[in-house]
């Protein structure tokens, strides 16, 4: 039950980002903490909501774990520090938070 209020929590923020913020790209490394992949490198891309330096964001991507050889899919919130993401998600299909950092097209 709380997988699917989590779920429903995210995709409520998601759908609530302004219109006038503009969408970019991410990527970067993630690490893995929690559930049963703790401690895993992960290479990620992911859509941020706004492309804007210094603002905070939602995103939503795909990991590729290289320790297991495995593809995530998660969702989180994050904040943008001058052109790097720095982004706190969940990954649904193997049930473990993130931490990301990364590179993204800032102004």
């Amino acid at each position: 039950m709380k997988k699917y209020l989590m779920t429903t929590a995210i995709v409520g923020c998601l759908a609530a980002v302004p219109a006038a913020a503009d969408p970019t790209v991410m990527f970067g490394l993630s690490w893995t903490f929690g559930g049963a992949q703790s401690g895993q490198l992960g290479i990620s891309g992911r859509i941020l909501s706004d492309n804007r330096a210094d603002t905070f964001v939602v995103g939503a991507g795909v990991t590729y774990y290289l320790g297991s050889q495995e593809f995530g899919i998660d969702a989180g919130i994050g904040y943008n520090v001058g052109n790097t993401p720095i982004v706190l998600s969940y990954d649904f299909i193997n049930e473990n938070m993130l931490l990301s950092a990364g590179w993204a097209d800032m102004y």
